[in-house]
This record gives structure tokens, sequence and C-alpha cells, in this order.
């Protein structure tokens, strides 16, 4: 399922909570909005009751230029790449990987705080 910023929240919640990665007993998404343009993927960012973090979600085109192909398992390269660089003295720097889902091409990450 293709999500973006025109997808309702409950087809958000339903694809997160069918990853096992929001709990809907606990947890309700209280609005999807664009952190800024994503060139290559779908970029969003989701505000919970009780948290706030990205979705990241590729396409078999460039979003900024849909008329231009590109690989869509592009997004399990970059989770590939956060999963491999990941030590004490990167860690501070990149994405924390909350949640991948390879069926769906879809990241989920939150930015780490020092």
């Amino acid at each position: 399922m293709y999500l973006d910023i025109n997808s309702s929240i409950l087809d958000f919640e339903t694809s997160l909570n069918t990853m096992g990665f929001l709990d809907l007993k606990q947890e309700r998404i209280l609005s999807i909005e664009k952190p800024g343009e994503g060139n290559m993927n779908v970029v969003l960012r989701i505000r919970t009751n009780t948290r706030s973090f990205i979705v990241k979600q590729s396409r078999p085109f460039v979003q900024k230029y849909q008329d231009i192909t590109a690989p869509i398992e592009r997004i399990d390269v970059e989770f590939q790449f956060y999963k491999a660089v990941t030590n004490k003295v990167i860690a501070p720097h990149i994405p924390k990987i909350l949640a991948y889902n390879a069926e769906n091409y879809l990241l989920a990450y939150s930015r780490r705080f020092r």
C-alpha cells in the first residue's frame, strides 16, 4: 500500500499497526505533515499522542519527477546502510531506525538527540 500526504490517518494507523509498529490500543496519530520536499521518496512526519517520527516510502519512480523511473528497492539499500554504519561514534549523527517493512518499501525512523 502506498501512503502519501493525501492518505487518511486511518490508512496510516492501519498500515503501521499491521507492521506491528503502532499499538492502536495506546497510540493514535494526531497529524501527518511534510517535513520538507522529498526528491526520491515520499517523506512524512507522523505525530501521535506519544511521539513523533518520520515515515519514508519509495516508489518505482522519483517522487519529485514521477516520469523518471527508479529502483523501488532503494529504501532497502538505505535501511541496510543505516544498519551497517551504526556504532557509538556515528549513532548521534544518523536517524534511529524504528521500523522497516520491505513488503511496502517503508522505513520509519526518528532523529537522535545528543
